[in-house]
């Protein structure tokens, strides 16, 4: 027997927070605190009006936010990871038709892939997912390829399709930007095509951290928040955040928030007239959803979320639903309209219950199979096999004792290249790209300020000897 979407649905919904009701101490219409004149009004029309299967209006039982839910969703397709097993799988909303990849089994399942920064492309036939070195792109049924051909090592996340399916969104520390106070890079957006055409960096005029990008549904901007700097902060961290919104093409980014609160993670609804975003308004630690038009403005309290604020990322994440009224936030049912929820049963187990659907039946994407670069349909081995330990984006400390003999760095990863700096026990590197293997030594890119030019090639080894040792 075939198997329905959702075995249960959580019967208690919980009551309506009603507009009108403003005799509280906070409304559910807000006012952003904003400069005398507002910024520009920019394009966000959906190429395809995508209404989804509304709620029924007809006389006699009224189905529950779940059940209804259960009924739209068998037209979906949804992504997800599973973290036990290591895998990505796509299914149909009805839990049909379902197809895994197994990371396991390639050299692509390093870092962030097992916090679950992957995105179902709109017409349900790819999976692009971020791992800490690359931005990798599944054709379901079919093969894996790098969208960076060039290996940054950018620590990769928050990737996003565009709605025409032809490019990706992302956020990259590849610039290796910060401050003199920071602790950390800053994450800056990129977008990159999947034919190579197309790479280019949005943010790298603006000082502060970026996060949660979002393209609007015609294609033609993309809104994110941005974390501000705060040299107060004990860690050097951004205090605060805003919502921008800045063209695909490049150009000046808008300011659509000033609040001094933390407003992240903005998300675009389907038909392009609202923005979706998180924030700690109340001030007590804890993040709730709001909308806004998307040109700023007023600002309306959409649902009580109570979700503790975890920085960078803020709690579980949460998106929306191709009917473009309900969103989902850590397996809770949310109708953005009048506020009532309640918790479904998902039938599967993700991160934070993060999880990336599409309506391919109602979508205007181009479908674009031949985008696949014919050279990259598979991964290269490393030229170290099994025995390197070491893999781009992490630390590595010099082996050995006060007696141990110094790493040479050089100019290139060659032992016939010219020493530019000597590394000594205990000294820490952060691996930048590699591995490159010459002269019977497996050579890594590692930086290090003492370093002219602050990077250069030093060897991990010669395949039996350790001389660069992974900080655990």
């Amino acid at each position: 027997m075939k198997k329905t979407f959702f075995s249960s649905v959580i019967v208690a919904i919980l009551q309506a927070l009603v507009l009108t009701h403003c005799s509280t101490a906070e409304t559910r219409l807000l006012t952003a605190t904003a400069p005398a004149s507002n910024p520009p009004a920019l394009s966000t029309g959906s190429a395809t009006q995508t209404t989804g299967d509304p709620l029924p209006t007809e006389t006699g039982p009224t189905l529950s936010p779940g059940a209804n839910f259960s009924r739209m969703s068998a037209e979906w397709r949804v992504a997800y990871f599973v973290e036990d097993a290591m895998q990505i799988c796509v299914m149909d909303g009805d839990e049909s038709d379902r197809s895994c990849l197994d990371l396991n089994e390639g050299n692509f399942a390093a870092g962030y892939a097992a916090s679950g920064f992957l995105a179902l492309s709109p017409d349900g036939t790819r999976v692009a997912y971020a791992t800490e070195c690359n931005i990798y792109i599944w054709t379901i049924g079919r093969d894996v390829f790098p969208l960076r051909r060039d290996n940054p090592c950018g620590i990769f996340r928050e990737v996003k399709w565009s709605p025409d399916g032809r490019s990706i969104v992302y956020i990259s520390e590849e610039l290796y930007r910060g401050c003199d106070f920071c602790q950390s890079y800053f994450g800056d957006i990129f977008i990159s095509s999947l034919d190579g055409s197309i790479h280019r960096v949005l943010t790298e005029e603006l000082e502060g951290w970026s996060y949660g990008p979002d393209w609007s549904p015609d294609g033609k901007n993309i809104v994110f928040s941005l974390g501000r700097l705060a040299q107060e902060s004990p860690v050097g961290y951004a205090a605060a955040e805003d919502i921008m919104v800045i063209p695909a093409e490049g150009g000046s980014a808008v300011k659509l928030t000033y609040h001094p609160a933390i407003d992240t993670r903005p998300v675009w609804s389907p038909d392009g007239s609202q923005i979706a975003f998180l924030s700690d308004r109340r001030r007590n630690g804890l993040m709730n959803l709001y909308l806004m038009n998307p040109s700023g403005g007023e600002v309306r309290l959409a649902a009580e979320l109570g979700s503790p604020d975890q920085w960078p990322y803020h709690g579980a994440y949460f998106f929306w639903l191709p009917d473009g009224l309900h969103m989902i936030h850590d397996n809770r049912l949310i109708n953005t309209l009048t506020g009532e929820s309640e918790r479904v049963d998902l039938p599967f187990s993700s991160p934070n219950g993060y999880a990336s659907w599409a309506m391919p039946g109602q979508s205007a994407v181009v479908s674009a199979p031949d985008l696949t670069p014919a050279s990259s349909t598979s991964l290269p081995p490393s030229c170290a096999g099994d025995w390197s330990r070491l893999r781009p984006g992490i630390y590595a400390v010099v082996a050995g004792g006060e007696d141990a003999q110094p790493n040479r760095v050089r100019e290139a990863p060659d032992t016939g290249a010219k020493v530019i700096q000597q590394i000594y026990p205990g000294e820490l590197v952060r691996v930048l790209e590699g591995p490159v293997c010459a002269d019977g030594a497996v050579f890594w890119k590692v930086e290090n300020k003492s370093i002219p030019g602050g990077a250069g090639w030093t060897a991990e080894g010669d395949g039996k000897e350790y001389y660069l040792e992974p900080v655990r």
